[in-house]
């Protein structure tokens, strides 16, 4: 299962990439900053230890609501081919 997901995390963003082109700077840097931002939490979830309660968890979901609205943000900024999306 690891395997089949590291493998296919770089393919997805290597798609979304190319698939819409950033129409200024907000575009580019707020999509790679996302991306960034993934992998350490990825990386974080790998090498943590588990989190220690059920309200750790509830708790941290519900601070990461604002990452919806960044990604609404800089999607803005960026153009998809037609028949795309």
């Amino acid at each position: 299962m690891y395997y089949a997901v590291t493998k296919y995390r770089p393919g997805s963003v290597w798609f979304c990439a190319r698939a819409s082109k950033a129409q200024d700077k907000i575009g580019s840097i707020g999509y790679w900053s996302f991306v960034g931002l993934l992998s350490l939490n990825y990386l974080g979830n790998i090498f943590r230890p588990p989190p220690p309660s059920g309200n750790t968890v509830t708790i941290t979901g519900v601070f990461c609501l604002p990452l919806f609205l960044w990604v609404w943000w800089f999607d803005r900024h960026r153009d998809f081919p037609p028949g795309t999306g």
